[in-house]
Parts: C-alpha cells; sequence; structure tokens
C-alpha cells in the first residue's frame, strides 16, 4: 500500500480534528504532492506523543528551529510507509527501536498552518497523530536536535503545549495519563 493509500486510510477512520480537516486532507490527496520533496511549502507530517504511562507524563520538546514547547515529529521521506517513517523518527528522536511492524491508525488527524518560522518554506502541515508507549529511562534524547526537553503531567502540561494541535491532541490522549 501507498503513502497516499495509508494516508486516505488515515482519515477515512473519522479521527479528524474537524469537518474542514477531513475535507482540506481529502483535497490535498486528490491534488499530490505529498511529501515535502514534493511541495516544500505543504506536505504530510507524522507527530507522536511519546507517553509513560505508569509514570503519567508525555514528553515535550522544544526543537532547534523554534522555540516553542512541542510533541515530537517529522517528515515523510520518499520511498518510507508510514511505519518505516515513526520508526526512523522514533529511533533519531528518542533512541527507541522499531515501534510499529505495520501501518498504524493515527488518533488524530489536523492541519497545522505554520507560519511561525519563516526561515523554513513548510507553511501548512497536514498532520497524523500518533501514540508512542515509552519508559523515561529507555529514553535517549542526547543528540536528537532539542534545545531542551522534559516528561511533563497532565496537571502541568498548560505551562509548555500552547498550539492548537497539540492542545487538541492532548486531549485526546488525557485518559490515558489519568487512568
Amino acid at each position: 500500500m501507498g503513502i497516499g493509500e495509508q494516508i486516505r486510510r488515515a482519515i477515512n477512520y473519522g479521527l479528524n480534528d474537524s469537518e474542514s480537516t477531513r475535507l482540506r486532507t481529502l483535497a490535498k490527496l486528490e491534488n499530490g504532492s505529498l511529501l515535502r520533496n514534493d511541495n516544500p511549502q505543504e506536505h504530510f507530517y507524522l507527530m507522536f506523543l511519546a507517553i509513560d504511562s505508569e509514570a503519567k507524563q508525555v514528553l515535550v520538546v522544544k526543537h532547534l528551529t523554534g522555540s516553542a514547547w512541542r510533541f515530537t515529529g517529522g517528515h515523510i521521506e520518499s520511498g518510507e510507509t508510514i511505519a518505516r517513517t515513526l520508526n526512523r523518527l522514533i529511533w533519531e528522536q528518542l533512541r527507541l527501536p522499531d515501534q510499529f511492524s505495520e501501518s498504524p491508525i493515527p488518533f488524530m488527524v489536523s492541519i497545522g498552518d505554520d507560519t511561525v518560522n519563516s526561515s523554513f518554506p513548510c507553511t501548512t502541515h497536514y498532520l497524523l497523530w500518533y501514540l508512542v508507549q515509552a519508559i523515561q529511562r529507555d529514553v535517549d534524547i542526547q543528540g536528537a536536535g532539542f534545545l531542551d526537553a522534559c516528561w511533563v503531567g497532565v496537571d502541568r502540561i498548560d505551562d509548555f503545549i500552547k498550539d492548537r494541535d497539540g492542545i487538541t491532541a492532548l486531549g485526546r490522549i488525557v485518559g490515558l495519563l489519568q487512568a
């Protein structure tokens, strides 16, 4: 299954943050140019929330490319599947080995109209959101391209995450952290 079909499958599960997101994302799929190499301005991007269910915390990071606290994620490269991209990104950013063996279903789809960092050509990210179960002591972020990183409980997450998409994503998984 190609990347376009994998994305369409994710969208059709009804996990979009709004009907507008579903329609815009389907239109993007129809127009093609899904990856950053094909369209540096508008493309698909995978987000993953590393959560430690036992400690009831989620990892937040401050990337070298921006000043805001965010969740981890990255671009899909040409020829990659969603599972391959996630596994690559999770290894690069957290040093956790393969987490996905097949095409996972995201827990949310959203669109980030991201014009915050004008030094990059990205203006719109079509975001597919995934969960990664992690144990804090197993995560190694050294050399991952972060200015800072920390594990945060639900009671303090508002001090870090300010973007609409991140807040919405966290709202969808908060039950896992409070259980």
